[in-house]
């Protein structure tokens, strides 16, 4: 029984009933507001008048899944439900204006409904043979109309056909039942849609069978009851086979959203850890070069050069470590259970009576459409996904106790090796933090200067500000360009005539954050003039005092 309950979300006892409601209220109205209707016959017809417009909202509702998913089972239902419709709309007109004709050559009814039968029982058994090469509800409604012509004219002008009437009506629903099981035995996935659908067809097709007997009572009854219930179990199934398909895609846009989130944060931390290296390299490249150039160097010179080396070889060595240990905790930690979502309702392999899925179910990965929509916003205190990502793979727990003198010196040699003025004076201030991401960060002002401020002098001051250590890097450059000036920290920001890719001062900023620093950019100054607020700290013995993490302090 759990197999023929429908899938979460896809539809509810509540839309049944209105469909119930809706399929019902025709019949009630008529019998309410016309007193002269109140017959079986009249009821019967109205019943059956009520129930063409459903079949042929089921045949829309198929056709529109079967352009998602371009299916031949979909293709051939829809065709088949917009023959049935017309058809059935054809017969409850002629049993409204000539009844007593109509019951005069019921054979034909049945005649037709067997051909209709045998077809649609050749249909299951050949499905995937025969693709749909025509629009399948257009061709479906043009049957339809021939279908109701040739009854009209064998109503009016066609013999009488002399047949046993009680063995033709069996055999007529035998053949539509044997189609409708075989249409059920091939869904392996899906029995609580095609359950429905054949349930649905078949009870209709026992109110084309019941409707062909003139006596009045219970065959009435039963065209009144299988009419309304299966336009009922058709339309239902064919909203809730439509939901669920859309559910499926909705699962997958939801699951190629989180990918793209996580391959755009994989990209981000990718080329931030690209610029840091490309940086440190650059530095580090310099003072070699000068140091193997220069044969009668300093002996102070060449040491502070070698120091500079080992720095920023030492900072270069943790930053790779540190990206080889993020991508390997990534590729090692198991993925979370997900609820996995449906898979698409796959399509009725039989035309508008009965209703199967194709053989190979769709799968996924996705959770809950549910839960999709709020897992792909991806963002996290105001921050998107792909920032919130690479600072969470990047955040040092414990902070230091950092020595900016450590942290400022192998980066103002290595700008003085490659040719930049840059003044800067030890100030023996510490303050609390990361000294990788600090080096990174002022790392980054001090490139900045030098790419976008050629030839100008870069100044590093460093002062106490209350509880803050207040770092400026200022040049006396061509200064910020002002369609930039607002946004000079987002990611890709960069003026029209800049080179850069616009990361550096988006990673530096980003970078001092995650220590718990600030950084911004000061107005109303000429050239470029960076303020970067550091927590400042007196020397604690249980913190390290070191300008390396590596470092404990003595």
């Amino acid at each position: 029984m759990l197999l023929l309950r429908y899938p979460k979300g896809a539809w509810n006892w509540a839309g049944t009933a209105l469909i119930l409601l809706l399929v019902v209220a025709p019949v009630l109205v008529t019998l309410l507001l016309s007193p002269a209707q109140r017959t079986w016959t009249s009821a019967s017809t109205v019943a059956q008048l009520a129930a063409a417009p459903v079949i042929l909202g089921a045949a829309l509702l198929v056709y529109f899944r079967h352009r998602l998913t371009d299916t031949p089972p979909s293709a051939w239902a829809t065709l088949c439900l917009a023959v049935y419709g017309v058809e059935n709309a054809v017969l409850a007109g002629i049993r409204a204006g000539e009844a007593d004709s109509f019951f005069r050559r019921p054979g034909w009814v049945l005649l037709i409904d067997l051909a209709l039968g045998l077809a649609v029982l050749a249909l299951v058994r050949n499905l995937h043979r025969f693709p749909a090469r025509v629009d399948p509800l257009a061709a479906g409604l043009l049957v339809g109309l021939l279908v109701g012509v040739m009854h009209l004219q064998l109503n009016a002008r066609g013999p009488a056909l002399e047949v046993a009437h009680l063995p033709m009506a069996v055999l007529t629903v035998a053949v539509w039942t044997a189609a409708c099981v075989l249409a059920v035995r091939a869904d392996h996935q899906h029995r609580w849609y095609s359950v429905r659908f054949a349930a649905g067809s078949l009870l209709l097709v026992v109110a084309h069978v019941a409707a062909s007997w003139s006596s009045t009572g219970p065959a009435h009854l039963a065209v009144i009851l299988t009419s309304i219930l299966g336009a009922v179990l058709l339309l239902s199934a064919s909203i809730a086979g439509l939901r669920h398909v859309i559910l499926h895609y909705l699962h997958h846009v939801h699951r190629l959203r989180r990918q793209l989130t996580d391959l755009e944060a994989h990209d981000r931390d990718q080329r931030a850890r690209l610029h840091e290296i490309t940086s440190t390299v650059a530095g580090i490249a310099g003072a070699s070069s000068l140091i193997h150039s220069e044969v009668e160097m300093p002996a102070a010179r060449r040491q502070l050069l070698e120091e500079m080396l080992d720095r920023e070889a030492a900072r270069l060595a943790r930053i790779l470590r540190h990206g080889d240990r993020v991508a390997l905790s990534a590729s090692a930690e198991p993925p979370a259970p997900a609820e996995p979502a449906p898979a698409a309702a796959d399509e009725p392999a039989a035309g508008g009576a009965v209703g199967a899925s194709d053989p190979e179910p769709a799968r996924t990965e996705a959770s809950t459409a549910e839960n999709g929509t709020a897992e792909a916003d991806g963002t996290q205190a105001g921050r998107t996904a792909p920032d919130a990502a690479s600072a969470a793979q990047r955040r040092r727990p414990h902070p230091h106790l950092v020595d900016l003198d450590e942290v400022l010196r192998p980066l103002v040699v290595a700008q003085q090796a490659v040719g930049r003025t840059v003044r800067w004076a030890p100030s023996g201030l510490r303050v609390l933090g990361d000294p990788d991401d600090m080096a990174e960060a002022l790392n980054i002002l001090l490139d900045n200067a030098r790419k976008h401020a050629p030839g100008a002098t870069t100044t590093v001051s460093v002062t106490r500000d209350g509880r803050d250590v207040r770092v400026v890097v200022a040049d006396d450059g061509p200064g910020i360009a002002p369609e930039v000036g607002d946004r000079i920290f987002e990611w890709g920001a960069r003026g029209a005539d800049s080179a850069g890719q616009g990361l550096g001062l988006h990673l530096a900023q980003q970078r001092l954050q995650e220590s718990g620093s600030t950084l911004h950019l000061a107005p109303g100054t000429s050239g470029a003039t960076f303020v970067a607020r550091l927590p400042a700290a007196d020397p604690v013995p249980a913190l390290r005092v070191t300008g390396r993490p590596d470092l404990e302090a003595r």
